[in-house]
């Protein structure tokens, strides 16, 4: 059956990747939530997919973490009800973010997605983009529903990440809702793509673009 999936989040690396993957399905249209300043580099990042996916491939300007998602009302009325799946992306996940960033997008997206969701009466799943640092500086065995056992966290965007979880399972009785907990995302399985630099990537690219001859220290336990 045809299928209609809103995507945040785009042009982000994470986003895109998803973007290519849903459209790989011949029935699917995909409608893609992307901000005023990121407009361009998104129509690029379209411009390169076969013509028949761009098709069924539509950028909305809007904000995931505004009101509606910086939608019209008209916009939102028409677009509620043909969506099936919602798969959102838009987080902010710089380690370095400054707290009022990560708070507004973070946990503001958060909000903002659910309400949308709410409206979408065909509406088959939220699938909503988290991350295992919810878990901040937990050890051993750690549950899924357990987000508030005392952790501390790191940074604002580890504490903002773990309130926007806690909003979307406060909504699973009412909304369908996945969480989905990838670690941390290097880059393309396959080709090796990365789209920033930041933190652990460093270290771990220099590891797997270092000749195997040259012994490199690495860390411990």
């Amino acid at each position: 059956m045809p299928e209609t999936i809103l995507v945040t989040g785009f042009p982000s690396f994470v986003a895109r990747k998803m973007v290519e993957e849903l459209a790989r399905e011949p029935d699917t249209t995909i409608y893609c939530v992307v901000r005023q300043k990121s407009l361009l580099e998104a129509r690029a990042v379209l411009d390169v997919l076969p013509l028949e996916q761009r098709r069924r491939i539509l950028v909305i300007e809007g904000d995931a973490a505004a009101i509606d998602l910086g939608l019209s009302g008209a916009e939102l009325a028409s677009l509620a009800p043909k969506l099936d799946y919602i798969h959102h992306l838009a987080q902010v996940s710089y380690m370095g973010a400054e707290t009022q960033l990560a708070t507004t997008v973070n946990v503001g997206g958060a909000r903002e997605i659910v309400e949308l969701a709410s409206l979408c009466p065909n509406l088959k799943c939220l699938v909503y983009h988290s991350t295992a640092q919810v878990s901040g500086d937990r050890k051993g065995l750690v549950l899924e529903n357990e987000l508030d056992e005392g952790q501390s966290f790191r940074n604002a965007v580890e504490a903002t990440l773990a309130r926007g979880e806690r909003i979307m399972r406060s909504k699973m009785g009412k909304i369908p809702i996945a969480i989905m907990r990838p670690t941390i995302v290097v880059g393309d399985s396959k080709t090796g793509e990365v789209d920033r630099f930041a933190g652990p990537y460093f270290l771990i690219l220099l590891i797997v673009t270092s000749p195997p001859d040259i012994p490199l220290p690495l860390p411990g336990r």
